[in-house]
């Protein structure tokens, strides 16, 4: 699988599916130091790593939410928590 924008192209690779995988494994289980150590890595791993990892986390995010609430319900979720952040802003 790759995401491409028109500055960057960034195929996604075993270790970005592994590091997607286990960020929300380390919040699921609270531990905070295994989450930021794992952060450290993907920051580490430079940009497009981040950017694959990113682009695995939104699959798996609308994957959940569509199987839970539907494509509407997941769609009005992600709309309440954008505007969220805008007032938040």
């Amino acid at each position: 699988m790759t995401y491409s924008h028109r500055y960057l192209d960034a195929e996604v690779l075993p270790i970005d599916q592994r590091r997607a995988a286990e960020l929300p494994e380390a919040a699921l289980q609270g531990d905070a130091q295994r989450f930021s150590d794992l952060l450290a890595e993907l920051a580490a791993a430079g940009p497009v790593r981040a950017l694959a990892v990113v682009g695995v986390l939104s699959r798996n995010l609308v994957a959940t939410l569509t199987a839970a609430h539907g494509r509407d319900g997941a769609l009005r979720i992600l709309e309440s928590t954008r505007l969220d952040a805008a007032v938040a802003e």
